[in-house]
């Protein structure tokens, strides 16, 4: 059960949702984000006569609590597994680092003369080849699989 009416991250609730767990929760704060009523976890508002309903409503059906716990546990591998969660880490390298290539080469663009061996040679290279540092950390994650 987690009746807060604030909650910062959520990790106890994730916790048990990885768990399989049934949960009763609330869908305030960043709890919200991690809910889905009746498929991840029972949604109720934080009062003591809802959560007593939602107990029951586990208690009397035998199927309601292994679903609600085997359906959190879905959401939580979906959404925090190891390897989605470097995946997304490396996207947003990726992103940062693709922009910060693209401002680069044009600050140099504009500061060489046009048709300098130097400023043909950035160009080819900018599109062609992922940074260093992110081919140290794509071999990083994959030495951690």
């Amino acid at each position: 059960m987690f009746p807060s009416e604030f909650e910062g991250l959520g990790t106890a609730l994730q916790t048990a949702m990885a768990t399989a767990l049934p949960s009763i929760s609330t869908a305030r704060g960043a709890l919200a984000e991690v809910v889905d009523d009746r498929r991840t976890a029972l949604v109720v508002e934080p009062s003591g006569q809802e959560f007593a309903q939602a107990m029951l409503l586990l208690m009397d059906n035998a199927r309601s609590p292994r679903q609600v716990g085997r359906g959190g546990r879905q959401e939580i591998i979906a959404r925090f597994s190891a390897e989605r969660m470097a995946a997304t880490t490396i996207s947003v390298y990726e992103d940062v680092l693709s922009k910060r290539v693209r401002t680069r080469d044009a600050e140099l663009a504009a500061t060489q003369r046009p048709g300098s061996r130097t400023e043909a040679a950035k160009k080819g290279r900018s599109a062609e080849r992922p940074s260093l540092p992110l081919r140290r950390f794509k071999s990083f994650v994959t030495y951690l699989r």
